[in-house]
């Protein structure tokens, strides 16, 4: 077996650099290993006590030492580091080749990941469907991706180029406008950001980098931005101070209004919402509460909790208005039955997978939109490589602010009453699919 070695001193890894095969009548052998920390970091004392990923006891009777060698960094493109077959078949060429003496540490190009918003304008004798529409921005979308993956390391981007690619498609007329923002994590851990328009040429990069595409997003026509609006408050029924309004119908308006005065390419910030809800007479907005919920029509997005940044094709409008005035707590657990191959480690990320996703999924549940339990089964069974889920009604628990409730009249959803939230607090259990042993996960 190969193996990699991960010892408890100092948290420090090594791996196996060759193959190990124990023989029917072997207990022991002795094997190279090869530190994953770079030069003097990398060594260990005698004796240290080692931990690993298998049932493999390891010992070191004598200290593991740097030795005398020159060390040489080789970057490679077009290789996933996840597949440790190419790996191993690389690093074998590369041994076959290098000089004695010589440690190659193999590393993966550097990535500077591309997010842009195009404005295209298509020749106006086609008269084209609104699904058509989209297919042809989807076809712009593709070429410029492309062009992007094709830039070899330390090869620019010419604008020039992204410019000719696409006025060679049909039905396009003209490229209007562009945005790109480049990404690239440097060696503090941060990532640094720069933006690029039509004023420029072309966007560098090293020699030891390489453009990925990442969100590309292509417009013929501005595209409306929906904003919904999440906030706890008090007295949302309030006393009608007008006939059949109360005061969250007076909330809506209030934010109908604002976003009428909103242009396109503007930025929508939690502290404009908040003050236009606190405008409304006898309301009370519970502080940290209030969430902006963007819907972009392509591009993900920006994960900035206090405001909504439109891009200059985008015209911000009001989307949902969910108020609710008390929280409904739902906790219970669920069990799922995974491949017995699996390992460990990978159990408890699926398993941390499935909480994420239940929680978020009633997160995004409307105020007043019961539980359904079915629902949560079958969003846990779509995670792979989940085989089959197991879910128990009687140990799910609900308080409504703090005090329990029973809402699970015939134990297939939780009822959720109107101005109530609901949000799910569930431990994931999992059952290895050869023994049935319990573990615990998220």
């Amino acid at each position: 077996c190969s193996s990699d070695l991960p010892n408890t001193y100092n948290s420090k890894l090594f791996k196996t650099t060759n193959q190990i095969v124990l023989e029917a009548n072997q207990n022991q052998v002795d094997v190279s290993v090869q530190s994953l920390s770079e030069g003097q970091a990398g060594e260990v004392p005698a004796n240290t006590t080692w931990a690993t990923s298998n049932n493999l006891n390891v010992s070191n009777p004598n200290p593991i030492q740097l030795k005398q060698f020159g060390v040489i960094e080789v970057y490679v493109d077009g290789v996933n580091f996840e597949d440790q077959e190419a790996i191993a078949v690389l690093e074998k060429e590369i041994d076959r080749v290098k000089a004695a003496g010589i440690f190659v540490l193999l590393k993966p190009v550097i990535p500077v990941k591309v997010n842009g918003v195009f404005k295209i304008e298509i020749n106006p004798d086609l008269k084209l469907s609104p699904e058509e529409r989209l297919k042809l921005e989807q076809t712009v979308e593709k070429e410029i991706c492309q062009y992007i993956e094709s830039r070899k390391m330390g090869q620019p981007l010419l604008f020039s180029q992204i410019i000719k690619n696409v006025l060679s498609l049909n039905g396009i007329n003209n490229l209007d406008e562009f945005v790109l923002t480049t990404f690239k994590s440097i060696q503090d851990g941060t990532i640094q950001q720069e933006s690029y328009d039509t004023r420029n040429k072309r966007i560098e990069t090293d020699e030891l980098e390489r453009f990925t595409a990442g969100h590309i997003c292509v417009a013929s026509e501005i595209k409306l931005l929906p904003i919904t609006v999440q906030f706890k408050a008090t007295n949302l029924s309030g006393t009608k101070q007008k006939p059949d309004e109360t005061n969250q119908e007076k909330v809506v308006k209030a934010l109908s209004d604002y976003f009428k005065t909103k242009d396109i390419g503007s930025t929508t910030t939690k502290t404009e919402i908040a003050s236009e809800i606190r405008k409304v007479f006898g309301i009370t907005l519970i502080d940290d509460t209030l969430k902006l919920i963007p819907q972009p029509w392509c591009r993900k997005a920006d994960d900035n909790p206090e405001e909504v940044a439109a891009s200059f094709v985008e015209q911000p409008i009001l989307g949902d208005v969910f108020a609710y005035s008390q929280d409904l707590k739902v906790t219970g657990s669920i069990t799922i039955i995974l491949p017995a191959a699996l390992a460990e480690l990978e159990k408890q990320k699926v398993s941390t997978q499935v909480k994420n996703k239940l929680e978020s999924y009633v997160a995004g549940l409307k105020p007043g939109a019961d539980v359904v339990l079915a629902d949560l089964k079958w969003i846990a069974a779509a995670v792979k490589p989940v085989i089959k889920v197991g879910l128990d009604a009687k140990s799910f628990q609900v308080t409504l602010e703090g005090t329990s409730v029973d809402r699970l009249p015939d134990n297939t959803q939780v009822k959720v009453e109107a101005l109530e939230k609901a949000q799910l607090v569930i431990t994931v259990n999992f059952l290895d699919s050869a023994t049935f042993s319990l573990g615990i996960g998220g």
